[in-house]
Parts: C-alpha cells; structure tokens; sequence
C-alpha cells in the first residue's frame, strides 16, 4: 500500500474511532451540554449534525448523571483533541502552499506525509482511549443498545450524503462558452 493511502487510511481509521465515540457528547444543551463547546465539535465525533449528537445520548437513555459525567470527561480532552485538530490544519496549509513546480516540494509532501501519519496514530490512540472512558459511563443495557444507535445514525448519516450527492449542481456563474 502506498504512503499517501496509508496515511489515507489511518486517518479514515481515527475518523472512525472517533464517530465510534458519538455518545460521549451526548450533552443536553438546556444544561450546558457539549454543543457549542468548540469549533467542528459535532463533525469530531462522527459528523451527526447538530442534535445528532444528543439524540444518540436519548436513544441510549442516558441518565443526567451519565450525561454530566460525559461532559466531563469531554471537556478534559478538548484541549487535546484541539490541538491535534490543529496541527492537522497546520499541515494541510503547509502543503497547499507549495506548488508542484516548487524544488522543496518532494521534502514538504514528505514531512507532511509523516506528520499526518503521526497525527493519525495520536487521534486513534487518543481516541481509543476517550471512548473507554465514555463507554465505562454506560450501563450493561446501554453497552448492548449502542452498537444498533450507531449503525442506525451511520445509516441516516449515509442517506443524506446520497440525498446531498444526488442534487443536480447549482449552474454555473460563467458565461464563457465552453467547447
């Protein structure tokens, strides 16, 4: 396997791990809930969209004491999922401003090529480990109940991506003839 789809792949892996961890924002936002608590919060934990979040807290039937313990534990790895999100950031501007023609350019595709690599292996690691902690909050029902709430959100989730994608293009601004 290639670099480029190795660093690829990893970093769809943590993606995952981290959609795996959708419960643990499952905050209640009448009570100060995790919506709000951070740029992209929702997309950090699988994409749900505002509510989807706390819908999957609902399903499961999370207890206030649950939800207050998750936020919690939520809130004390902002600061590292944060700083992982920007480094990532950092490493896409880095590399978009290089040019193809640029004598550096091989050296800085390479460095972000590792650097990514490495980041990946931090977001599942440190994702891994969030999700225990979350997963220990839940009950024995609750454990049992998630896998059916995840697969059931992927799958809307999957559906409105296809609604989304099969939306004709909006028409185009330019009025050049094309040929």
């Amino acid at each position: 396997m290639s670099r480029v789809r190795m660093v690829a792949w990893t970093g769809w892996l943590a993606a995952a791990f981290l959609a795996c961890i959708g419960i643990a924002a499952a905050g209640d936002p009448a009570t100060g809930g995790w919506h709000g608590h951070g740029p992209g919060m929702d997309s950090m934990f699988g994409g749900f969209g505002p509510g989807g979040i706390k819908r999957m807290g609902d399903q499961l039937g999370l207890s206030s004491e649950q939800r207050q313990s998750i936020k919690g534990i939520m809130d004390a790895a902002r600061p590292q999922m944060q700083t992982l999100h920007e480094s990532m950031r950092t490493n896409a501007e880095k590399l978009r401003s290089v040019q193809p023609d640029d004598p550096n350019y091989a050296t800085v595709v390479q460095q972000v090529s590792q650097a990514a690599g490495e980041l990946a292996s931090r977001m599942v690691t440190e994702g891994s480990q969030l999700r225990t902690q979350v997963y220990n909050v839940l009950n024995k029902e609750q454990k049992q109940k998630l896998p059916q709430v995840q697969a059931q959100m992927q799958e809307q989730a999957r559906e409105r991506f296809q609604r989304h994608r099969s939306q004709p293009a909006a028409p185009s601004t330019d009025s050049s003839p094309s040929t």
